[in-house]
């Protein structure tokens, strides 16, 4: 497991957080005021053309110095909830369940298409949670003439049974040990042996699990720490401590009664696109809606003009029941938790304090030891954008982030609209106007009251794209749908009532849906002034040279290296032609009001095609940049070119890049984009 460097100065790093934020802060006003004075001189001339260029070069330093201002402010909410935060253990955790009622939990995985290994890992991940009311839904949107359909099914039923054979071991176990009661046999110390050798055979197993589990890449090494690894280490500290403690009758029926739910876990799936009067809409978010909805009622199927469809029924008559939950648990089917993520975030949600929090989560980290430089880089800004959300929390602006969060289902419940399809009445929780559902269903919930939470533990690992092709989707949809949202958002704050703290929140959350369409805005603008950002080197320099050495520095503190920051610097400009095209996406579905395909990142074995269109872009921008260093003689078009010819040689794979499988311009019809396209 990658180690982070904890941050073990914190009050330092503190320190450094106010220097650099007042010198940023004054490397803007200094430009501001630069600027001011070349604009009034433009409009004194009548250049009109160029006054518009210099606002450009405004707005472009503007949003760099917020960007910069944002991740400084987030870094210091993230220190600061460091600081503040103790760790609860474990046997405060188990103490309150064993003395309070679980709520009841169902974890949904929505799943389209996915590899059979894949869906094993997450399955496993979420059924083995150290939870004691919880059951495991995938929700399967595969068409039926997929291949893997059947397969999938039949994986979903054979690891529910594995599960079962287990649980019903531990029943038997607890059955024994109620007969020895009830007969009022019980030697204390013979229990205690009991008890010593039943969980030997259960770290006997969870070892056996971990010779049988096939690994095929880093990702499995994380999947088989998390949830087998580190229980046996647990559970052989357990074993340990029974060993030497003196055990009263009580504590061995609690020890009982946590052996009989370790295993009870039900395992099933869903598929909405059997039934006519679920929505049928190509997207992750009508698939989770699809399956809530239904949550709390009786169902039987029956047909009509038809098509097969499900009828609510009374309990007696029903032939699938959807028994409701108070905690909904949403899981990206290429993500993997540790084992208590459920039982910690549950306790929390639990605790007063959380009474008005809707969505609590655990930003999720990249996988470490990725194999390629492309993973490991992407990978990278996984990690700093968790530090990132992190500190959103501290100012309350919170967001969910989709790939791993507990929802309480009372907040859904408040948020629901519902609209006819085919005829139909569809109920609708998690927006699906835009393909980052997630986003726009926090300031849903943040306009009735709700709060969203980001719990300060690593309790979640998700896959980075390994390969530019798959890349190039995960981010084009990532740029897609601030745009769309934005209006919403806007509404949200400027409703009232007014304070500071909404102030706070407003900072970060306009930043995070418009930092990118407004930065290519400007970037266009500029083009029509002679100046750029070069012109002011002084006060560029206070805008940029911060930001980026307290990124370098974060990028250590995460276990990367300081150089890293320049192999970043290269990926972001090569994926500038790919945020370009998610704001183009946005900005076409607000035009003519057509709602953007969702295209799930694919998680395939081999390379995904790279359309020709970013291939196309990628080079031009590069000899743009070589041309311009050698007529204007310019360093930072030099330093430029320098990042993406570096960025295009160790990121990405040259021979995909120029001599592989290139798809027609605007082509997305591919084998690879068709797994993408639809539901997650």
């Amino acid at each position: 497991m990658k180690k982070t460097n904890h941050l073990t100065n914190s009050k330092h790093e503190i320190m450094l957080n106010y220097v650099f934020t007042y010198l940023i802060l004054i490397g803007l006003i200094l430009l501001s005021s630069r600027i001011i004075k070349t604009g009034l001189s433009f409009i004194n001339q009548g250049q009109y053309l160029e006054l518009m260029g210099i606002i450009g070069v405004f707005l472009f330093s503007f949003f760099l110095a917020y960007g910069g201002l944002v991740h400084l402010f987030a870094r210091y909410g993230f220190l600061k909830r460091l600081l503040k935060h103790k760790h609860t253990s474990k046997k405060e955790v188990e103490r309150f369940y064993l003395n309070h009622r679980a709520p009841s939990l169902i974890i949904l995985l929505p799943s389209y298409k996915e590899e059979i290994p894949i869906i094993r890992q997450s399955l496993l991940s979420s059924a083995l949670q150290n939870y004691p009311n919880r059951r495991v839904v995938l929700l399967i949107d595969n068409p039926p003439n997929c291949s893997k359909l059947q397969e999938t099914r039949d994986l979903v039923v054979s690891l529910n049974n594995f599960l079962l054979i287990q649980h019903q071991k531990m029943k038997e176990f607890a059955k024994q040990f109620q007969e020895r009661l009830s007969h009022k046999n019980l030697n204390l110390e013979n229990e205690k042996k009991y008890l010593i050798q039943i969980y030997k055979e259960i770290v006997n197993w969870l070892d056996q699990q971990v010779l049988d589990y096939i690994r095929r890449d880093h990702t499995d090494d994380t999947f088989i720490e998390l949830t087998f690894t580190n229980r046996i280490s647990d559970l052989n500290k357990k074993i340990k401590n029974l060993n030497t403690d003196q055990l009263e009758l009580e504590n061995i029926k609690n020890e009982y009664k946590t052996l009989e739910k370790l295993f009870q876990v039900e395992i099933s799936y869903f598929e909405r696109k059997q039934y006519n009067n679920f929505s049928h809409a190509s997207n992750k978010s009508m698939n989770l809606n699809s399956y809530i909805g239904a949550l709390g009622k009786n169902y039987k199927e029956t047909n009509l003009n038809g098509q097969k469809i499900l009828e609510e029924s009374s309990a007696d008559t029903a032939e699938y029941k959807f028994t409701d939950a108070d905690y909904i648990s949403v899981l990206d089917a290429d993500s993997v938790l540790t084992y208590d993520y459920a039982s910690r975030l549950i306790y929390e949600m639990e605790q007063a304090l959380f009474s008005n929090t809707a969505v609590i989560q655990t930003p999720y980290s990249a996988f470490p030891n990725a194999p390629g430089a492309l993973e490991q880089m992407a990978g990278a800004t996984t990690d700093i954008q968790y530090m990132i959300h992190q500190g959103f929390t501290y100012f309350k602006a919170t967001f969910w982030v989709g790939a791993n969060a507990l929802i309480r289902k009372k907040a859904l419940d408040d948020i629901v609209e519902h609209r006819m399809e085919k005829g139909y009445i569809i109920s609708r929780y998690v927006q699906d106007r835009t393909v980052i559902e997630d986003t726009e269903s926090s300031i849903d919930l943040a306009s009735k009251g709700w709060q969203l939470y980001n719990f300060p533990e690593r309790l979640s690992y998700s896959a980075t794209p390994p390969d530019f092709g798959a890349l190039v989707i995960q981010r084009k949809r990532w740029a897609n749908g601030g745009l769309i949202i934005f209006p919403k958002a806007l509404f949200y704050i400027i409703k009232g009532p007014f304070s500071y703290q909404k102030l706070k929140e407003s900072f970060f959350r306009i930043h995070y849906l418009v930092s990118i369409p407004a930065t290519f805005f400007s970037l266009a603008l500029m083009q029509l002034s002679p100046l750029s950002l070069q012109n002011f080197p002084l006060e560029g320099s206070l805008i940029t040279i911060p930001y980026l050495i307290i990124y370098s520095r974060d990028l250590n503190l995460f276990g990367y290296r300081y150089s890293d920051l320049f192999r970043i610097m290269s990926l972001n400009m090569i994926l500038l032609p790919v945020n370009l095209a998610g704001v183009f996406q946005s900005l076409k579905q607000i035009l003519f009001g057509k709602h953007t395909f969702f295209f799930r990142t694919p998680k395939i074995t081999g390379l995904t095609p790279i359309p020709l269109i970013y291939t196309f872009s990628i080079l031009c921008m590069l000899c743009l940049e070589v041309n311009a260093t050698i007529l204007n003689k310019s360093c930072g078009d030099g330093i430029m070119a320098l990042l993406l010819g570096y960025g295009i040689c160790t990121l990405l794979d040259l021979k995909t890049l120029l001599l592989g499988r290139f798809q027609k311009v605007f082509d997305l019809r591919s084998e690879s984009y068709a797994q993408a396209k639809d539901s997650v």
